[in-house]
């Protein structure tokens, strides 16, 4: 379920917040890949979630990408796609 809230650059994603929006943005940009993990302590200011992508667990490939947990919801997004787009994950 993707983050429905419009956030201002100040306040904090939290750890959920993050890893929906992550999960939203992935599926958008290339179905297969999938979040399994989302890591962050109560005080730091970024966030590491944890992309698996391949077809079978044997072939998958693992992608790891940090986030600034201030960052506004568009902000998060828009380095997602990025770093995707980057790697050669474009839209199917």
């Amino acid at each position: 379920m993707p983050v429905n809230r419009q956030q201002e650059r100040g306040a904090r994603l939290t750890l959920e917040e993050i890893r929906q929006l992550i999960a939203a943005v992935a599926k958008e940009e290339d179905p297969s890949l999938e979040v399994v993990a989302a890591v962050g302590r109560g005080g730091q200011a970024t966030s590491e979630v944890v992309l698996a992508h391949g077809d079978s667990a044997r072939e998958s490939c693992l992608s790891v990408v940090s986030v600034d947990r201030y960052a506004s919801e568009s902000e998060v997004r828009q380095l997602l796609r990025d770093r995707l787009r980057a790697q050669g994950h474009d839209r199917r």
